[in-house]
């Protein structure tokens, strides 16, 4: 599921690059999640890193993305989420710095984001 999402991120644009990453939680205490600096569209199943929801530790040669702590906070925080993705897609990355709160109109895309997109301040990547 991890590799078609950024699969499919990557082929409508969602993804420039290798920016952006792709989580799943597979169990209470682990996640698996894209790699760093690897190619969507080119990914493997030995690609994708499993990491551990309370200490962000990982096996392998293959380092989690570096979003790895973003994605467990968020699966620590609520246990109903289990699957997060993450881009740096243009319209977003665009709209950002006005630092603006986008309210959303359409009750469907309300009954999955919510009524509103929130704009946070820049902040550093890699808790955890």
């Amino acid at each position: 599921m991890v590799i078609e999402a950024g699969k499919q991120l990557a082929k409508k644009g969602l993804i420039a690059r290798t920016w952006g990453n792709v989580s799943c939680r597979i169990s209470d205490s682990y996640f698996v999640i894209t790699p760093s600096g690897r190619a969507y569209e080119t990914l493997t199943p030995n690609q994708i890193v499993t990491v551990n929801i309370e200490n962000c530790c990982y096996k392998g040669d293959v380092e989690p993305s570096s979003e790895k702590g973003v994605h467990a906070e968020i699966y620590k925080q609520r246990a109903g989420i289990n699957f997060v993705i993450h881009t740096h897609q243009p319209y977003a990355s665009a709209v950002s710095p006005l630092g603006i709160d986008i309210d959303i109109l359409d009750s469907t895309a309300q009954a999955l984001i919510g009524r509103r997109v929130v704009s946070i301040p820049y902040g550093l990547p890699a808790i955890g």
